[in-house]
Formats: C-alpha cells, structure tokens, sequence
C-alpha cells in the first residue's frame, strides 16, 4: 500500500493501481468518511458501507489473485 501512495504521488496511476488497486477506493472511502463525519449527509451510512465493501471485495480479489498468480 505504501508504494502504491508514493507512485500515485508520482503522479504515475497505473503503476499505483497495478502495485494495490484498492487504494483509490479506499482513499474515496475516508475522504467520504471525513465528509460525512462533518456535515451529515442523509444516506452518507449507507454510502460508507457500500464504499467499504466494494473496498473489501478489491482487497479479497486482489488476494487471491496474487496467491493464485505465485503458485
């Protein structure tokens, strides 16, 4: 995750997507998050959780994806 956020600094989105894709998700998520703690959105709950486990599903896919490709 660190070298995907130093490559996304870079500037370079397709190396910090191929590196950790659930990083601009998860970036979404806070920001959301952040947002939302401020100003209260009306659906902003049910935002956050659909945020989180579209988040969560990249990670687990990810996981099995880079388990599968090692063996």
């Amino acid at each position: 995750m660190q070298r995907a956020f130093i490559e996304l600094l870079k500037g370079d989105i397709m190396e910090s997507f191929k590196t950790f894709p659930a990083l601009i998700p998860m970036m979404a998520l806070m920001v959301f998050l952040g947002l939302h703690l401020k100003f209260k959105f009306k659906k902003g709950a049910f935002y956050i959780t659909i945020l989180f486990i579209f988040t969560a599903v990249i990670i687990t896919t990810n996981y099995i994806y880079k388990l599968i490709i090692n063996y």
